[in-house]
């Protein structure tokens, strides 16, 4: 009921006494390693995840090497695949993107990898593979999360700025304000606006398209069918 009810300082709690009290078969330890490691993300303990990660890699091994792998093993991967990137483990991350992608063939979760591995490609600095990317996960449907839509967006946004497009970059923070409205997200893409203003001028805005829609087009015009 914690869990269900996004408790999860609880659930680490509730799980810590069940560890204790029981003697856990495989399948067992799998369930609640995956309720453990998601209170872990949620409180964004990304070490103590981490260390939980390492510690069930023999298990985690174990139910990917099965054919097929249960399906449980596509959220853990995809959560390794976050917890590595928070903390710029980027080979692991890319590492289990691609696992998920391998074998998942019909990832329920496409969207998320596809952000994770577009974050891959911007620190590699392949910004426009990256780009590309992010516009195949806005223009999936149905639509991704808010939280997910604001996160690529934000990433477009940090592409452009790095490569001192500023104009597009302007853009594209103005989408994350608008839709993170009443969110810490707004105050963050104000700041960078005014980055973009500061380093470009005020005319920054004037030159931003009349949509904002335009910068998504724009990016999927160069954009092939992504693999799922």
């Amino acid at each position: 009921l914690a869990y269900a009810l996004g408790n999860w300082q609880e659930t680490l709690a509730l799980l810590d006494q069940l560890d204790r009290i029981r003697n856990s078969s495989l399948d067992d330890t799998q369930g609640t390693a995956l309720m453990r490691l998601e209170s872990y993300v949620q409180l964004q303990r990304w070490q103590d995840a981490e260390d939980f990660i390492q510690s069930i890699t023999f298990l985690s091994e174990e139910k990917l090497a099965q054919i097929p792998p249960p399906r449980s093993m596509e959220s853990f991967l995809l959560r390794k695949a976050e917890v590595a990137m928070v903390l710029g483990k980027w080979d692991v991350a890319h590492q289990s993107v691609c696992n998920i992608r391998k074998h998942f063939p019909e990832c329920t979760v496409s969207s998320q990898v596809d952000y994770v591995l577009a974050r891959c490609l911007v620190h590699d600095a392949k910004f426009d593979e990256a780009r590309q990317l992010l516009a195949s996960v806005l223009a999936t449907q149905p639509p991704p999360s808010a939280p997910l839509q604001i996160k690529a967006w934000w990433t477009i946004a940090e592409t452009y700025l790095m490569q001192r497009k500023f104009p597009e970059a302007f853009a594209a923070y103005q989408r994350v304000a608008e839709m993170g409205a009443n969110s810490p997200w707004v105050q963050l893409a104000d700041r960078q606006m005014a980055i973009c203003q500061d380093a470009f001028g005020d005319s920054v805005a004037v030159e931003v398209p009349a949509s904002n829609d335009a910068t998504l087009r724009s990016t999927q015009k160069q954009t092939p069918k992504q693999p799922r």
